[in-house]
């Protein structure tokens, strides 16, 4: 097995003809590059529920994504492979929704819906890596940020590897974290225009996302203003912050 650099892809050789056969007839892998609508191979789709939940595992530990917005879902080139998956997840009592159409890049996605509570968050948890990344964010939807950090420097790398951008992320949380840091007291509509002069345009919900996750971390109090406006507020007493663990962040704890 080796890394394709120039197609960005993984190349698998066989030269065992048995094991080839594997693949190819039992498996229904194709030779050469991946088949636009692939799927589950036709051996589990006829398997028992156990087997299928363990492929849909493998496909959500690599593409499945922890959004933001806390939902769960899954971004893949193939609606057969989005379909199985949906399948699978919904007879295991997630709360999932499937779009009819792919998006503008052509991929099929998949979100959870409906009323997001902590048994969903508990059975989403079954479909990532335990204490990796993905899992981590899942488990903190159900038991809230803990870690305690010296100053905000430190709360500062904690985020950062934490929240990482994205691809597709105009703005991270570090970004907003900064801007609260410098200005102490913002509306949602005075933070968008301050990353306006960036040149960053975001949707105003994103922002609001933002907010809630720091002030979950006690970054941030909300209040109400007299035109009815939120302003949140940057919490300077740095011991009340809680912010989330990773063991390969510990020299930043408390």
């Amino acid at each position: 097995m080796r890394k394709d650099k120039r197609k960005e892809g993984w190349l698998v050789k066989i030269d065992n003809k048995p094991l080839q056969g594997y693949f190819t007839e039992i498996f229904n892998f194709n030779k050469g590059k991946k088949k636009p609508n692939y799927d589950f191979p036709k051996l589990i789709k006829s398997s028992d529920f156990k087997l299928r939940k363990a492929c849909a595992i493998g496909v959500m530990i690599y593409d499945g994504v922890v959004r933001t917005k806390k939902e769960i879902g899954l971004n893949i080139g193939s609606k057969n492979l989005r379909d199985s998956v949906f399948n699978v997840l919904v007879a295991d009592g997630l709360n999932i929704t499937k779009l009819d159409k792919p998006d503008s890049t052509g991929m099929w996605k998949l979100y959870s819906s409906g009323k997001a509570d902590k048994e969903q968050y508990k059975k989403g948890l079954n479909y990532f890596v335990k204490f990796s990344d993905k899992w981590y964010r899942i488990y903190e939807w159900i038991h809230g940020f803990r870690s305690k950090v010296k100053n905000p420097k430190n709360a500062l790398i904690i985020l950062e590897r934490c929240f990482n951008k994205r691809s597709a992320s105009k703005v991270t949380l570090t970004e907003i974290f900064k801007l609260f840091l410098l200005h102490k007291n913002l509306t949602i509509s005075q933070l968008s225009n301050l990353l306006k002069i960036k040149n960053i345009i975001v949707n105003e919900g994103l922002l609001w996302d933002y907010t809630k996750i720091l002030r979950e971390m006690n970054i941030l109090i909300k209040r109400r203003l007299s035109d009815n406006k939120n302003l949140y507020v940057y919490n300077p007493d740095t011991k009340s912050w809680k912010l989330p663990y990773r063991p390969y962040l510990s020299s930043y704890y408390v």
